[in-house]
């Protein structure tokens, strides 16, 4: 698998990690200080990249471009708040 192989495991452990903190959070009766939205619209991302990924696999040109207009996205959002996260 590679490449995909690699990503869809990094894509595992980040949910496992997601889920067991939060559990965590909730079994010690902590408040959790972000909410759920903030959350979504990460999966929602990803699900979105993910589909465009296997939807556009065998057409290389607007995969490229495609994921060359996400790339300047995240830039200029990077640029505008001067931070990474």
């Amino acid at each position: 698998m590679g490449g995909n192989g690699a990503a869809i495991a990094s894509l595992i452990s980040y949910v496992m990690l997601f889920v067991f903190h939060h559990f965590s959070v909730k079994e010690n009766g902590l408040k959790y200080t972000f909410s759920f939205g903030l959350y979504l619209k990460g999966i929602i991302g990803v699900g979105i990249c993910t589909l465009a990924y296997y939807v556009l696999f065998d057409i290389l040109i607007a995969r490229i471009v495609l994921f060359l207009g996400l790339g300047m996205f995240e830039l200029s959002k990077i640029k505008k708040w001067k931070a990474l996260f």
